[in-house]
């Protein structure tokens, strides 16, 4: 098998190791159940995977592409054209498939990020409409979506929320010449516009200004929101001020069952870094929640990013924060929780960007997992034989086993790579 990992051009990368368990929660074992395939030579990167309800993976492409694997990690023939959706929609220049969801009766909510270059003007590369589409797990359209099977939110790329029921709402930071803002935007089950949903949800977090913050002209540094059943938990960080997280109702309204009226604010005096962006929120199984923040720290070698993890109890009290946990990787780049609290995170074990790792904490986020990883020390590197992928999503699925997904380092192609 090793042979093999160092000859395959394309890949979805095989697993080639052994060893471990694919029980609930993974060893960080490379995974040789899940065989190599190729998709043709698409250049870009995988940027979300989505695991159906019989195993096999839905795969999201920069380049606009939708993939299906079968469970073993060879491309479904049966879906769209050879496994692979091509399927230039819209208008744009530039097109990236960012996000894949789950919607009732088996369909699938796909998000992608329309751009054209900017003629004149200010120009940011963070500036991108949110395109929304729906289609069975075959990779048939639903035309019935929004206008002729897709819903546009202008300029909203940013955290987005799919919720049970269909609704899309992207919390959006949109760069302009001299400051940045923010804004919520949502689109309703069927793809329409839903301005009274996202009026209400932009007011409840602007509504941490001077309510559980002090007050701050600025717009936020950072916005990152999940679903929370049928509501929506939003973090949301100022520069110099603080982390507001805010609970939501299914109508985009603050949950006054949460914290003081739907809010908690934590003052940036009690965490190490006054600019700290949010890198992610989770609801766990036991009722914490999870928000996990970018802590910068540079360096005469370079700077690194680990984070600065703070729980809250369900009725948003601040519990703990723990402040860069020992083995964490020197760059984080993507992180995911595991159904028993415990933390994934894919990044670079150096400032430098070239060593790609898998580390996993304990659930209190405080240090290694040491039942992880081949020797034991919570870490593992995400290659397979002189294969390597450059993460850019991590995804735990229900067996428990964690998939990185991103460009093969060599080619700078498609990959993902399972641990089990």
């Amino acid at each position: 098998m090793k042979w093999l990992c160092a000859f395959v051009p394309f890949l979805f990368l095989a697993a080639c190791g052994g060893g471990g368990s694919a029980g609930g929660d993974a060893a960080g074992i490379l995974d040789a159940s899940f065989n190599a395939a190729r998709i043709a030579s698409v250049q870009g990167t995988i940027n979300d995977v989505l695991e159906l309800p019989d195993g096999s993976l839905l795969l999201a492409g920069s380049t606009g592409f939708v993939a299906k694997l079968n469970a073993d990690g060879a491309l479904d023939p049966a879906f769209a054209t050879g496994g692979i959706d091509w399927t230039e929609r819209g208008t744009a220049a530039t097109r990236s498939t960012v996000r894949l969801a789950p919607y009732p009766q088996g369909a699938i909510t796909v998000l992608e990020i329309h751009a054209s270059p900017c003629i004149g003007g200010f120009c940011n590369a963070s500036i991108g409409d949110v395109v929304a589409r729906r289609m069975s797990a075959d990779g048939v359209d639903d035309a019935t979506y929004g206008v002729s099977g897709l819903g546009t939110l202008p300029a909203a790329r940013g955290s987005i929320v799919v919720s049970p029921d269909g609704r899309v709402t992207a919390f959006a930071i949109t760069p302009g010449r001299y400051r940045s803002f923010f804004q919520v935007q949502a689109l309703d089950a069927m793809g329409r516009v839903d301005m009274l949903f996202a009026r209400r949800a932009e007011d409840a977090v602007r509504s941490c200004r001077g309510s559980v913050l002090p007050y701050d002209d600025t717009e936020p540094r950072s916005v990152v929101a999940t679903g929370a059943g049928d509501g929506i938990l939003i973090a949301a960080s100022w520069p110099n001020s603080g982390l507001c997280l805010v609970r939501l109702d299914a109508q985009g309204a603050l949950d006054s069952a949460f914290a003081f009226g739907g809010r908690r604010g934590v003052r940036f005096d009690r965490l190490p870094d006054p600019q700290l962006p949010v890198l992610a929120v989770f609801a766990r199984g036991d009722g914490q929640i999870a928000v996990v923040m970018a802590l910068t720290v540079r360096a005469p070698a370079g700077s690194t990013r680990v984070p600065a993890v703070l729980f809250f109890a369900s009725n948003g009290d601040l519990a703990s924060v723990t402040s860069r946990p020992d083995g964490f990787p020197a760059f984080m780049i993507d992180v995911a929780m595991q159904a028993n609290g415990k933390l994934v995170s894919a990044g670079f074990a150096t400032a430098d960007g070239t060593t790609p790792q898998l580390w996993r904490s304990m659930p209190e986020a405080n240090a290694s997992d040491g039942s992880f990883g081949p020797f034991g020390l919570g870490y593992n590197a995400i290659d397979s034989g002189s294969l390597m992928v450059m993460p850019e999503k991590v995804i735990v699925d229900r067996a428990g086993r964690i998939l990185v997904s991103g460009s093969n380092g060599a080619t700078r192609e498609p990959a993902v790579i399972r641990f089990r």
